[in-house]
């Protein structure tokens, strides 16, 4: 993160550096998860995890 950027963001768009967690703490971080997309060999190695086409069919239901 980039304090020094805050002043020059909330200059150009009001609150927008707490928009986007700009001067959040650095525990923030911790907290964000990537995306990674669904494989049907999980990371550890095992296969029990689904594949990016069941997962696609999958997520097509939930959406309706």
């Amino acid at each position: 993160m980039n304090l020094k950027a805050c002043a020059e963001m909330d200059a150009q768009q009001a609150g927008s550096c707490a928009k986007y967690h700009l001067d959040a703490p650095a525990t923030y971080l911790k907290q964000i998860r990537f995306w990674k997309t669904p494989l049907q060999q999980c990371a550890d190695g095992s296969k029990s995890c689904t594949g990016y086409s069941d997962w696609q069919k999958k997520w097509q239901d939930i959406k309706g």
